[in-house]
């Protein structure tokens, strides 16, 4: 039994100093179940690979709204 990993990015508009990126992704790092996330300050997006048995996109879409990080789903097209 192995885990299903998704890779989802999402637009952080709300990212407007240096020190954003650090607590977006801190922010997203404490939700159970992401293995790994990263966020951008140039493209104000965050990049975060997580276990879908364990957490979901709306769960970690809550966790930036919550810290004052409104976010969406960035287009994969």
């Amino acid at each position: 039994h192995h885990a299903a990993f998704e890779t989802v990015t999402f637009d952080v508009p709300s990212m407007t100093c240096a020190s954003c990126p650090f607590i977006v992704t801190k922010t997203l790092k404490s939700v159970q179940g992401v293995t790994e996330a990263t966020a951008d300050f140039e493209t104000k997006t965050a990049r975060v690979v997580f276990d879908k048995e364990k957490t979901n996109i709306p769960a970690l879409l809550d966790a930036l709204k919550n810290r004052g990080y409104p976010s969406s789903v960035r287009d994969s097209s």
